[in-house]
């Protein structure tokens, strides 16, 4: 079997050689640019081949194929990224190539009338095409002339030129100010019609080569240059099928919580090469579950394996399949506009798309997989949406072979599917084992996905919570512990690795991880919060079922701010003390409480976008959370945070209430102090009116156990208090009773302080404190709530007042307000 290193130097070669090679062929270039008769082609050709040659080196390695980064960001050891640096680093070769050899009027400007440009056209399309991965897309929209040029390539030129044109084209499209430009627009209107017809005509040619046995896959193989003399290494280069692999695979884990580990055959795990790629931080090495990681290829070989896993293809000499990679690519950003929907009907995109999904049949995910991101551009139309939910496309999506880059592609088009509530009905109404085998697809795409696609089907998960049919599916197959698995064994969030250096990009990277998981957390409970209600309530309220349907397993099924409330305060009237809440319990096991707190914690440090959603989403969690005593014990215990710090839960909820997590986040505050009052202000097991099955307990075995259960929580609820008080959470709360800002939600925050006091002040030893506060001796709480911060929210000063009335009633006694 071949080692790492093996891998490495065959799949590398001598890396110094490629790059002198490279400088050698810059300097030829520095010498013979200025004189009048020079001829760019063979260098600009020289320095394609030496670029796709590391290209592919580069694909070997399996990068998330929707990564945009810089390959040395990627990977700093990668000879494609010291290459492109190396290159941009020549300003007058690049300025060259945009400003002059990109121009069909080329040797015409250099007095040379008789000379056809086209040959360094073609070289210099092929080179800009090798550089792409490093170039800023405004530069092609910024060099004058340029995407006019293209335009005309792409509707006139011949052969490899109009290919090589349409994909700079398609970069160029996913800036918006050139795809909106009138201009550009109608030549939109104009070359479309024109690349779909030369699409259907290369499909039809494939899919004929197909019929004839013909290997499609075969033109997806590497430069020739590079398949020897080591050809037989780079046919199989990977020693996964061994016990002693050293490479961390991507594979299924059902039998660990930490298995989540992704498929980086370029580095170890602990070495974090690739932060676009969540590996398994474990130092241990496990060796490949062959018949898990392929088994939509268990009768392939290796060679066919490796067009599905690398799938690269030749810009040179260029393919059939290269054209229509090409094509499908300057298809996918235009899709995205209005204007393309005029040219889908009665033009059979739908089944031109589906064509390439028969990945069996084609042998080659690439096509498949560009074909996806055209999808994801049509899926930016509801009706699109429909017309293939509706016409059999989820099955041709989850036929897609997994391991492949085309499996990660089908995570974009899932999630734009769950964004359409009217198409998400019409996947709930499949027949119940293809739902159960959609969610399984996804699963194994939050499990064993590049990270990309690992962030699609999170998204299409939580998307896809409010619908019943598919939480149910979900918590069968053990989701919840799948997502949770994606983040635990990250290093930001473990002390054991705290000491890992991490880049920039892989903190990042790391933390959006860690963003989505906390609201797919959120949507969860959410979602398990309306089903238990409605449980509840059917249960307890006749009224309830008199009067009210319950939402169809089809239908979206999801909770406003105040419905969420009243769910919760359901739950807290009608659920018993010691009740068993399967999903919720499952999720505690796990270390969801842990995992939110910390999330919540360390977050202070952290300056990226979506930070204070992140928080936010934690808090709503341990909201819902909350009513359950376990957690309520679990808030009053140490935790240790990945600085090797420890500290209380409750600690923690308070610090985000008094807005030191997220400063200006009054969403923040406010989630914080729900979690607060739904510890401080329960009544669960002991008072007289909280629970409905005070009134059978007639026996006196369902008597002992009704005391057993009051003194459980009365012991429960004085340990909550203690503990907020010992963290000094009433001069917290009291602080936030003087809160001015923000303006627009001062008032709120005000009332939800004053209501956790509440709660707090039935503890004895928190009434006394507060007595001998001035707050309460000179009057100072009656002034605060004579008037509103912000006149506009009078409905939130209202509850300020009632629950400071009943706050100055606890403390001072009744009749002194």
């Amino acid at each position: 079997m071949l080692s790492l290193s093996g891998l490495a130097n065959a799949l590398s070669g001598n890396t110094s050689t490629s790059l002198t090679e490279f400088q050698n062929i810059i300097k030829t270039w520095e010498e013979s640019r200025t004189s009048t008769s020079f001829d760019p082609t063979d260098v600009l050709t020289k320095l394609s081949e030496l670029l796709e040659k590391e290209h592919e080196h580069y694909a070997a390695s399996d990068p998330d194929p929707f990564e945009d980064r810089h390959p040395h960001r990627v990977d700093p050891e990668c000879q494609l990224g010291q290459l492109l640096k190396h290159f941009f680093k020549k300003e007058s070769l690049v300025q060259d190539l945009f400003n002059n050899y990109l121009k069909d009027n080329y040797w015409i400007q250099l007095g040379q009338t008789r000379r056809d440009s086209f040959l360094v056209n073609v070289a210099a399309a092929r080179l800009v095409l090798g550089i792409l991965p490093a170039l800023q897309t405004s530069v092609i929209m910024e060099t004058s002339g340029l995407v006019g040029r293209l335009y005309s390539w792409v509707e006139n030129a011949k052969e490899p030129l109009q290919s090589y044109a349409t994909g700079l084209l398609a970069v160029a499209s996913e800036l918006s100010d050139v795809a909106t430009d009138p201009e550009n627009r109608e030549k939109n209107g104009r070359i479309i019609p024109i690349i779909l017809q030369r699409l259907r005509k290369y499909q039809s040619e494939m899919m004929e080569e197909v019929k004839q046995g013909q290997d499609i896959s075969s033109n997806t193989t590497t430069n020739p240059k590079i398949d020897s003399p080591n050809s037989n290494k780079f046919k199989r280069p990977f020693s996964i099928f061994g016990k002693k692999s050293p490479v961390q695979v991507r594979r299924s884990s059902n039998e660990a919580l930490d298995s989540s580990s992704a498929l980086d055959l370029k580095k170890p795990p602990d070495d974090l090469s690739n932060p676009m790629r969540h590996n398994n931080f474990s130092k241990d090495n496990s060796s490949l579950n062959q018949g898990v990681l392929f088994e939509n290829w268990s009768n392939s070989s290796w060679a066919e394996m490796e067009a599905q896993i690398i799938c690269h293809f030749r810009i040179h000499p260029l393919t059939l399949v290269g054209k229509q990679v090409f094509i499908l690519r300057l298809l996918s950003p235009l899709a995205e506009y209005q204007e393309f929907l005029s040219f889908t009907v009665d033009s059979g995109v739908l089944e031109l798309i589906s064509n390439y999904l028969k990945v069996r049949e084609t042998r080659n995910t690439r096509l498949a997989f560009e074909a996806l991101r055209f999808q994801a551009g049509l899926f930016c139309h509801k009706r699109m949406v429909m017309e293939w939910v509706t016409t059999g496309g989820i099955p041709k999506l989850i036929a897609i072979p997994r391991p492949s880059i085309a499996s990660t592609a089908v995570s974009q088009v899932l999630y734009y599917i769950g964004c359409d509530d009217d198409s998400m009905e019409k996947v709930c109404l499949l027949p119940h084992n293809l739902l159960e085998d959609l969610v399984k697809y996804v699963l194994w795409l939050i499990e064993c996905s590049h990270d990309s696609g690992r962030q699609f089907a999170i998204m299409f998960s939580y998307l896809s919570f409010s619908f019943r049919v598919f939480l149910d599916i979900f918590d069968q197959k053990d989701g919840i512990r799948m997502i949770y698995n994606t983040v635990n064994t990250l290093p930001i969030l473990n002390h054991e690795d705290n000491r890992i250096l991490l880049s920039d990009d892989q903190e990042y990277l790391q933390r959006q991880s860690v963003r989505q998981v906390m609201v797919a957390y959120k949507k969860y409970t959410d979602a398990q919060l309306a089903l238990k209600a409605e449980q509840l309530k059917r249960f307890h309220t006749r009224e309830f079922v008199e009067s009210r349907v319950s939402v169809p397993n089809y239908k979206p099924n999801r909770l406003s701010p105040e419905q969420s409330q009243e769910c919760i305060e359901t739950l807290v009237n009608f659920m018993p003390f010691k009740a068993k809440w399967p999903p919720m319990d499952k999720f505690i096991q796990l270390g969801g409480i842990t995992m939110c707190l910390k999330v919540i914690a360390i977050a202070y440090d952290w300056s990226c976008t979506g930070r204070s959603e992140t928080v936010r989403s934690a808090l709503d969690c341990l909201c819902i959370a909350a009513i359950l005593p376990k957690v309520q014990l679990q808030l009053c215990e140490r935790i240790e945070l990945p600085d090797d710090s420890k500290t209380v839960g409750f600690n923690i909820l308070l610090s985000a209430a008094e807005g030191e997590i997220i400063q200006d986040s009054s969403e923040v505050q406010k989630a914080s102090l729900s979690v607060l009052i739904n510890c401080l202000c329960s009544q669960k097991g002991y008072s007289s009116n909280s629970s409905s099955t005070t009134n059978y307990c007639s026996s006196s075995f369902l008597l002992k156990k009704k005391l057993a259960n009051s003194k459980s929580a009365e012991d429960l609820i004085n340990k909550v208090w203690d503990c907020v008080r010992t963290n000094n959470g009433i001069m917290a709360l009291l602080q936030l009773l003087h809160t001015k800002t923000p303006i627009t939600d001062a008032d709120a925050i005000r009332a939800l302080a004053c209501k956790a006091l509440t709660g707090l002040g039935r503890s004895p030893a928190a009434k006394q404190i507060m007595s001998k506060l001035p707050i309460f001796t000179n009057g100072e709480l009656q002034q605060l709530v004579r008037e509103p911060v912000l006149l506009d929210k009078r409905g939130e000063h209202v509850k300020f007042q009632q629950y400071a009335h009943d706050l100055l009633e606890l403390v001072s006694g009744p009749g002194l307000y």
